[in-house]
């Protein structure tokens, strides 16, 4: 996606208020991909909960009456090790003009370090969006999307493809001086950057920024940046949005217009 809401030029007090009354858009408001494409992998990662390893994701596809997004994947680990499976997504909600985000996430699969087996699970996966009769794929082009979770990692752990920005994980801690951390990932699209999570401890009543650091090259022209922002002790939730500025262009990921709600203490993502 090449073309993404600018809010370079919006001041403090405008984004403090904008922040108030209506979430930032994680999605671009026009792009030249999602108007030939029916169905698009927006970002997919790899997750892990009650020692199994699994993909999960979220993708952009447009909205229609009886629509229906659904990934089909294998992985090369486990009981069905090469057996192609489907997956239906489940909708979360609009993203821009005539389309919405649903998630997805496959099933779980044995973690080989149960075994002491020092490897990990590669998946391979498709997305199919079904509407009126008609089926339609993002295949990564003919090539399929191919994610590593567990101990080894012989492809990505995580996915960037229409998606620029993501949050990876959060953490937050109670203690003399209550803290949450995290990391991001996004896509390298030039040298200064600059990444910063804007956060609220009061429902939005007021408003912090903290600014994230560059940590590492994962590989695939995509970065890691660790963030680490302080709330009061009192505080029980922080709400917060990552804002991601490069060639005078801000990217938001804001959990699809939710914002991201972290538990203090607690952890983000939350698996069942």
């Amino acid at each position: 996606m090449s073309k993404f809401i600018n809010v370079k030029k919006i001041t403090l007090w405008t984004l403090m208020f904008a922040i108030t009354l209506v979430s930032f858009l994680a999605v671009p408001d026009n792009t030249s991909a999602a108007m030939t494409s029916k169905v698009k992998l927006l970002y997919a990662r790899e997750g892990s909960s009650n020692y199994n390893l699994f993909a999960y994701g979220y993708v952009q596809a447009e909205l229609a009456a009886n629509c229906k997004v659904t990934v089909r994947y294998t992985c090369d680990s486990g009981p069905e090790a090469g057996v192609w499976k489907d997956t239906v997504a489940t909708y979360v909600g609009p993203t821009y003009g005539n389309y919405g985000a649903w998630r997805f996430e496959t099933q779980g699969v044995p973690d080989p370090m149960i075994s002491y087996v020092k490897q990990g699970v590669n998946f391979r996966f498709a997305v199919k969006y079904e509407v009126d009769g008609q089926t339609y794929w993002d295949n990564n082009n003919g090539a399929d999307y191919y994610l590593s979770a567990g101990y080894t990692a012989k492809y990505p752990r995580m996915i960037l493809s229409e998606s620029v920005v993501a949050l990876n994980y959060a953490n937050g801690f109670k203690n003399t001086d209550s803290t949450f951390i995290g990391t991001i990932y996004l896509k390298n699209l030039g040298y200064d950057k600059v990444v910063k999570v804007v956060y609220s401890y009061d429902n939005w009543v007021t408003t912090k920024e903290c600014t994230a650091t560059y940590q590492a090259n994962v590989g695939n022209n995509t970065e890691s940046w660790t963030f680490q922002g302080s709330v009061p002790t009192q505080a029980t939730e922080v709400k917060f949005a990552i804002a991601y500025t490069v060639n005078g262009v801000t990217y938001w990921d804001n959990n699809f217009n939710s914002n991201y709600t972290l538990s203090i203490p607690g952890s983000l993502p939350i698996f069942n």
